[in-house]
């Protein structure tokens, strides 16, 4: 498992597609974001719908967006 931090608005996008039952565990940050663990395979598709110079946060809004239109 590896950990990520993203953005407040990341998580909830996340949070916003899934029933309370299947949420994703999430740890507050300092920054006041959310740290999520991924397995390494998640990571990966994660990694490979990044867009130059998108962050993880980005990326995840990005999607959510697409999945909604």
């Amino acid at each position: 498992m590896i950990r990520i931090e993203i953005t407040a608005a990341a998580y909830a996008a996340i949070a916003a597609g899934r029933s309370a039952d299947s949420l994703i565990e999430a740890q507050a940050s300092p920054a006041g974001g959310f740290y999520l663990w991924l397995d390494k395979m998640t990571l990966n598709r994660l990694t490979a719908a990044r867009g130059p110079g998108e962050s993880f946060s980005d990326t995840i809004l990005r999607l959510s967006l697409e999945e909604a239109a």
